[in-house]
């Protein structure tokens, strides 16, 4: 593998479109957060941007939606689905989530919102709003699905922990709410594969242990599973691949698995016959307790990505090394080897902000085969690399 790592009330919910060419460049489908279950963050079907026209873009509209901003949160990053049947005709429309508990639907040609929705709460004793880590509210991106030609189905949680289904179309729920994860909690981007639905939590908002969740649409039955580490904090939710193999990384806590405390570790869980969540295996960095101890910890979603046979992971701390593993084996016998670990980038201060990889990898193939790996971080590129 070759690597490359070269709010206010109304905020506008702005998408720039581009090119000379007066086309929209986003004619395809960006269904989930991350584009795909894998979390690549790869745009397959985008063709329209070049390194000739991309300084070229420009703003066509914004859109001011009436969202309540909490602690440094407000809206996500919207979802798009390019052909949806309205009453209207076909349109491409795409829906913003609200921290405020708030689902905006927006006709992407025009910029216009054509529906609104803010979820009711079962929540009696909802907490604060003003906490930077819990602000309270959907704090997870939705995802989309296709359910018949031209008709979508947005899946969302609210703050009360319920999974509601939502018709992109006009905004009108598709099925009842249904119990999914304790209220109050921080769950992070939904995932769907196999009509079943995946988040997980962290922080410990509204006294949550921090977990896997699922729930079988079918069956209507949810599971949780608990790896006992910290957080599950990466901000694109869970990795899925082809095998059914959920991925995240955990937070600050001791890793020690005789004990089954899975801190600052990669996870993988999967389902069973019985629809329950259970462990399938687990990567721990070499220097995992060094890391805990420095407030290093896994902070990003991990990628999966199939090349030449093999079928890869690829994951990530503050520290700013990213680690190579096999989806089929996370660190071999020991759980504590990678296929290949990539010098220091960056954070030669090993501090645990302000410096070191944040935000979400990103994975692609170019025409020969080749797979990169983006990874975005704060400061200097480090004196190693």
């Amino acid at each position: 593998m070759h690597t490359s790592w070269r709010m206010t009330r109304g905020v506008a919910a702005a998408i720039a479109l581009s090119t000379a060419a007066g086309v929209t460049s986003l004619a395809s489908d960006f269904l989930t957060e991350g584009v795909d279950n894998a979390r690549t963050g790869w745009v397959r079907d985008e063709k329209i941007f070049t390194p000739a026209n991309v300084a070229k873009t420009t703003l066509l509209w914004k859109v001011k939606l009436e969202s309540t901003p909490r602690a440094m949160h407000n809206l996500f990053a919207p979802l798009v689905a390019e052909r949806v049947t309205t009453p209207q005709g076909p349109r491409e429309l795409a829906v913003v989530a609200g921290v405020s508990d708030d689902l905006f639907g927006i006709d992407v040609a025009s910029g216009t919102q054509i529906w609104h929705r803010h979820f009711d709460s079962t929540l009696e004793n909802p907490g604060g709003t003003s906490d930077t880590l819990c602000p309270g509210g959907q704090t997870a991106v939705p995802t989309l699905a296709q359910t018949s030609p031209g008709a979508y189905t947005i899946y969302a949680v609210s703050w009360d922990g319920r999974l509601r289904q939502v018709n992109l179309a006009d905004g009108k729920d598709t099925a009842p709410p249904e119990k999914f994860i304790p209220g109050g909690g921080k769950p992070y981007a939904l995932n769907l594969r196999d009509g079943v639905i995946y988040t997980a939590t962290a922080q410990g908002c509204g006294g949550l242990t921090n977990a896997f969740y699922s729930f079988d649409l079918a069956s209507r039955r949810a599971s949780a599973f608990i790896p006992a580490g910290g957080g599950l904090w990466g901000r694109r939710g869970a990795a899925i691949d082809g095998e059914g193999r959920v991925f995240l990384g955990t937070g600050d806590a001791q890793f020690d698995p005789v004990t089954q405390r899975l801190g600052n570790a990669i996870v993988a869980v999967k389902l069973d016959a019985s629809k329950q969540l259970q462990i399938a295996d687990y990567f721990g960095a070499p220097n995992a307790n060094w890391l805990w101890r420095r407030d290093l910890d896994v902070n990003t979603t991990p990628l999966a990505f199939d090349a030449q046979g093999h079928r890869f992971l690829v994951g990530t701390s503050k520290e700013c090394r990213l680690w190579l593993l096999d989806r089929d084996a996370l660190g071999g016998e020991d759980h504590r080897t990678t296929l290949h670990t990539t010098p220091l980038i960056c954070n030669d201060a090993r501090a645990f902000d302000a410096r070191g990889i944040w935000g979400a990898l990103t994975g692609w193939q170019d025409q020969d085969g080749t797979w990169w790996v983006l990874a975005p971080f704060w400061g200097p590129v480090s004196k190693e690399f």
